[in-house]
C-alpha cells in the first residue's frame, strides 16, 4: 500500500467516525464541537499533503 492510499483511508475513516458522532449528537453545542473536529481533520489532511 502506498502512502497516498494510506492517507486517503485514514482521512476517510476519521471523517466517517466524526460524521457518525455528529449524527448522534443530541444538542447544538455538541454538534458545533464535532463540526470543529471535522474542520481540524480536513485541515490536517491538507497539511499531510504537503509532507507526502
Amino acid at each position: 500500500m502506498n502512502l497516498e492510499k494510506l492517507k486517503n483511508k485514514l482521512g476517510s475513516y476519521l471523517l466517517k467516525e466524526a460524521t457518525d458522532l455528529y449524527n448522534n449528537c443530541e444538542n447544538l453545542s455538541d454538534k458545533v464541537l464535532v463540526l470543529n473536529l471535522i474542520i481540524e481533520i480536513v485541515n490536517n489532511m491538507d497539511q499531510l499533503n504537503h509532507v507526502i
